[in-house]
């Protein structure tokens, strides 16, 4: 958390057209008891860390929403 984030968007000559375009970013983090972000320990940071709560784009179980027959990339 408070790192740089980045996204690896790949694509294709040939690609199927679609309604939209998301761009998911996936991190995580553990809270402390009061609410704050717990720091990273050097154990945790050389083992990849997995927090107690796994984000997307930021948020804790995000709606994402997509109509009948909409195709998303």
């Amino acid at each position: 958390f408070g790192g740089l984030y980045g996204a690896i968007i790949v694509g294709d000559r040939d690609q199927l057209p679609v309604t939209r375009e998301r761009v998911l970013v996936i991190s995580d983090i553990t809270l402390d008891g009061a609410g704050r972000v717990r720091p990273v320990t050097s154990i945790e940071r050389t083992l990849g860390r997995e927090g107690e709560l796994v984000l997307v784009n930021g948020q804790v179980a995000p709606r994402l929403t997509a109509g009948p027959g909409e195709r998303e990339r």
